[in-house]
């Protein structure tokens, strides 16, 4: 049985013996999570985002960098000043990672979610798809064995 937890810091990854409490530093190249809400155990790794983008942390505890297909729309569109507010659902059933953004300038609620498609990835290590829904103002995310669900603010309800 393996004891472990991974640790997201701004700059780095760490994954922490909960046992022996031993502690040992990713080769992550500065990249971190700066975007707390975002973190979400995906089928093949832990998937996150910060200000350049959104990654994976692979089982083999390389990072990649799948947020290729939308790189344009997140550095021009998401509201980076709130990365707080991000947050990051797997839905296993439909193999996707969902990401809830704040969409435009000034925009201080998550009103869009970027969507990324494992079932589109090759076995060759390729990029999965990405789409988004501009019909969800999702503040958070909640699973049942049946179902993925969005959570909404009062405000949008």
């Amino acid at each position: 049985m393996l004891f472990r937890s991974v640790v997201f810091k701004t700059n780095s990854i760490y994954l922490l013996n909960t046992k022996t409490r031993e502690l040992s530093k990713i080769q992550s190249r500065g990249l971190g999570c700066t975007a707390p809400f975002s973190i979400a155990q995906a089928r093949d790794g832990i998937m996150f985002a910060n200000n350049s983008g959104v990654y994976k942390l692979n089982r083999n505890q390389s990072i990649s960098y799948i947020g290729k297909n939308i790189e344009r729309l997140y550095r021009d569109s998401v509201n980076r000043d709130q990365l707080s507010k991000m947050t990051g659902h797997h839905y296993g059933i439909a193999g996707q990672y969902k990401l809830s953004v704040p969409f435009g300038s000034g925009q201080t609620t998550n009103n869009r979610v970027l969507v990324y498609d494992h079932q589109r990835e090759s076995f060759e290590g390729g990029v999965g798809a990405w789409t988004q829904f501009t019909n969800h103002n999702a503040t958070g995310w909640a699973r049942s064995e049946e179902h993925t669900s969005e959570l909404q603010s009062p405000d949008h309800l």
